[in-house]
Order: C-alpha cells, then structure tokens, then sequence
C-alpha cells in the first residue's frame, strides 16, 4: 500500500476518534493487493465501539474528508467490535478475507 493511502487511513482514523472509539481500522482489496487504478476507491474496514445511523453517518463524512483532497473514494465499512465477535459475522469469507489481506493502522 502507498503512502498516500496510509496518510488516509490516519486522518480517517483521527476524525473518527473525534466522535467514537475506533478499535481497528483496515484498508483492504485492490489498494492493499496493489492492482488499484487511478479510478478505484479505497475501501476500509472500521471497528468502533456502536453503530447507528449517526455513527455511520459520521464516519462517511470523515472518510469523504479524508479521501476528497486526495481525489480517492474512501468506502468505509462499519462493523461494531461486539458484531465481530458475538455474532455469525465473525465467520463470514468477507470478514476472514479483510482480515486476512488487510492492513492497519
């Protein structure tokens, strides 16, 4: 993964911090595994403490923030730390492949 990519994630991270405890972030797929283009968003696992509409909300209009001046499209996927790991969702190819190729900050 680039610099510019991980100075994304940071400032993502930041801001969210500003709102909720995160408790992981990771970038995973194309910009991880390096066969991004110039047009292919950023997409980024984040891990807080609860979710709701204001939550996620917030969260994309931090990744907007945070992607916008770099002219990439962060997707942010939201995920509380209690659906990872009470749920059928820690067990999903989903999950296991964002953690298995993902990197964090």
């Amino acid at each position: 993964m680039k610099e510019k990519e991980m100075a994304i994630m940071q400032k993502l991270k930041n801001l969210v911090s500003m709102k909720t405890k995160v408790w992981e972030l990771k970038a995973f797929g194309s910009r991880v595994k390096g066969n991004a283009t110039e047009e292919s968003d950023f997409d980024v696992l984040v891990v807080v403490d609860s979710a709701g509409y204001e939550i996620e909300k917030y969260i994309s209009e931090c990744a907007w923030e945070s992607g916008f001046p770099e002219d990439v499209v962060v997707m942010p996927i939201v995920l509380t730390k209690d659906m990872l790991q009470n749920t059928p969702l820690k067990e999903s190819v989903f999950v296991k492949n964002a953690y298995w190729q993902g990197v964090s900050v």
